[in-house]
């Protein structure tokens, strides 16, 4: 038995199987989709100018699938899938579901096709902010190709936990064949301002006021205290030799454990200007080490070397959150 085309034509499921329908739309592997004009007209410009177009005439040579149980058939380059995602954006009752960034991509490819880009953006952004967490560098750039800045700002900030110079052999993300040289130099600028940023934050602490300090310290007069620990001069750790400027003039001179901890902090930042990293174990583990040679001062660290972490953590998401990603000249 022979089989035609039209006896592979399938017909799409609810709620494209309208027999109200006044058009069929049919995909590129042969389903069909009753459709409503007037709907795609609101929805797109291009359907809009297409049903402008005089119908083809049955009378005038055409193809046997030019129409179906009396509806014109309009061949769609896209598949099924496209196109019922397509349609979702079209009938304002649906609402697809951008489970991945694959289809968040096909759908603005498509809503860019049917001029339909900024209501399917509007739609399209909350998803792609989550999946910036995920996948920051190839959102960035799906964000960049269609002129997202508020997702492509999200996304370069997600990718701080790892920049792309960082990662030995620089992946080849093919989202970046869409973007232009600019905003791949945008981005790694981004990344170096908020490095900056982040070690100058835990390196300069004159935004830090004496009373926040979560060390045990003792005034010396003239601005001048100095940290201590429960046995005093037995204390194994003699004070560092650089001193720490601080808010109003204050100068703290810290055992040698804290400035080790602060040592730390700045190399891991400088690698990845994340403020997570601030209280990763393995950032407070060779302050902690240190700390423990004296019993004293082994038991404060435990303490308030994480709260120190708190109030580091802070003033570096404040600082990387003034960066902002540039604009084209």
């Amino acid at each position: 038995m022979v089989f035609t085309d039209a006896d592979q034509i399938r017909d799409a499921p609810a709620p494209f199987d309208d027999h109200a329908a006044d058009l069929i739309l049919r995909s590129s592997d042969n389903v069909d989709f009753r459709v409503h004009r007037q709907v795609l007209a609101v929805a797109s410009p291009v359907f809009a100018d297409m049903f402008d177009l005089p119908p083809p005439s049955p009378d005038i040579g055409g193809s046997v699938d030019e129409r179906r149980n009396g509806l014109i058939v309009v061949d769609m380059a896209e598949d099924e899938r496209a196109l019922r995602l397509l349609l979702g954006f079209c009938y304002p009752v649906m609402e697809p579901a951008l489970e991945d960034l694959e289809l968040v991509k096909l759908a603005l490819r498509l809503a860019q096709k049917f001029q339909m880009l900024q209501s399917v953006a509007r739609y399209v952004q909350p998803g792609l902010k989550l999946l910036a967490a995920d996948a920051p560098e190839q959102v960035y750039a799906v964000a960049s190709a269609y002129e997202l800045r508020a997702v492509a700002l999200v996304a370069a900030r997600a990718s701080l936990s790892r920049p792309i110079l960082t990662k030995g052999r620089i992946p080849l993300y093919p989202e970046f064949t869409d973007v232009s040289g600019f905003d791949v130099l945008r981005l790694l600028r981004f990344q170096q301002a908020c490095s900056e940023r982040a070690v100058d934050a835990v390196t300069d602490l004159r935004w830090l006021r004496r009373v926040e300090i979560p060390f045990k310290d003792a005034y010396k007069g003239y601005g001048l205290v100095w940290q201590t620990c429960d046995v005093g001069d037995k204390c194994t750790h003699a004070l560092a030799h650089v001193p720490l400027k601080l808010e109003d003039a204050w100068t703290f001179k810290p055992k040698p454990w804290v400035m080790t901890y602060l040592e730390t902090a700045r190399a891991a930042l400088h690698d990845s200007a994340n403020s997570a990293v601030l209280a990763r174990f393995d950032t407070l583990r060779p302050a902690f080490e240190e700390a423990a040679l004296c019993a004293s001062c082994g038991k404060i660290a435990a303490s308030a070397l994480p709260n120190f972490s708190r109030l580091l953590t802070a003033r570096v998401e404040n600082a990387i959150s003034q960066v902002e990603l540039e604009t084209a000249l």
